[in-house]
């Protein structure tokens, strides 16, 4: 049941309808949504780490493993704390805050393209 709840509270976070979550996730209607949701019906492997992507949070948490939404291993998180708490250097140069900030851009652009390719992926 703790998929069921969280899947929900996820769903309405992000301003999602049942529609237009199982539009993303390339399913037909909402009444698979409604399954997952009510218990009836739990996804595959697959769509449980599509679902994850689309709420930016892990598997673990959909499933109750973690209480955490974000826990610290995620990626982007970490290498956000990472470049706020050291220094770097390229080329022989320091890098300012400007340029890490241009860095954190960079991956926050990459991170929204994978999940565009995932929503692309859905559509085909």
């Amino acid at each position: 049941m703790i998929f069921s709840k969280r899947m929900k509270e996820m769903r309405k976070k992000c301003g999602l309808t049942m529609d237009s979550l199982a539009e993303k996730l390339g399913l037909r209607g909402k009444s698979t949504i409604a399954g997952y949701e009510n218990g009836s019906r739990h996804p595959s492997q697959e769509k449980l780490k599509e679902i994850a992507i689309i709420f930016n949070t892990s598997t673990d948490y959909l499933l109750g493993i973690t209480d955490n939404p974000h826990p610290p291993n995620d990626d982007l998180n970490n290498l956000a704390q990472i470049l706020e708490s050291n220094k770097f250097h390229f080329n022989g140069r320091e890098l300012d805050e400007e340029d890490l900030d241009l860095l954190m851009n960079i991956l926050e652009r990459i991170s929204k393209k994978e999940n565009q390719k995932l929503d692309i992926n859905k559509q085909k």
